[in-house]
Order: C-alpha cells, then structure tokens, then sequence
C-alpha cells in the first residue's frame, strides 16, 4: 500500500500471490489526469473512472451497449468530500 499515492488500489493480503481480490480505488483530491480515465478494467461492473475537463468542455452524445455481468457480491461507492486529517 502507498497512502502518498494519488491513485491507490488496494487488494486483501493474498494479492501478492495472486489470489487476493480487489478492496478499494482510493482516488486522491490531488489527483488530475488528463480528461477521461479509467482506473477499473474494462471488465468490471463496476467501472471507476475520473473526469477533468476544462470549462466549457462538451462531451460527445454516446450509449452504453447492454454487457451481460454477473455480479457475485455487493459492490460500494463512497464520496469522502471531508473528515479528519
């Protein structure tokens, strides 16, 4: 694990041998990449990403085409605008 990271992936400890499972996306608020980026595999439910666009920045109209997924337990998504240091 590396806190000072601006993006941060935390696995369960059997990660290292390639066993663990993913924990959390810890995305910093000093963090700006560059437009539209995906931190999640494409092949996730779950598809975490950030977006920094200038003003007056459009995005171009598209869809989402239907991907059948099975999910096998509960996913979550936490916004921590504040709190202790």
């Amino acid at each position: 694990m590396t806190p000072d990271l601006p993006v941060t992936f935390y696995h369960s400890p059997s990660h290292a041998d390639g066993g663990g499972v993913l924990l959390a996306y810890i995305v910093r608020t000093n963090y700006a990449g560059p437009g539209l980026e995906f931190h999640s595999d494409a092949a996730e439910a779950l598809q975490v990403a950030t977006i920094d666009h200038p003003a007056g920045h459009a995005v171009p109209g598209h869809w989402h085409p239907p991907v059948p997924r099975q999910i096998a337990r509960t996913q979550e998504v936490l916004v921590v605008t504040g709190g202790l240091a």
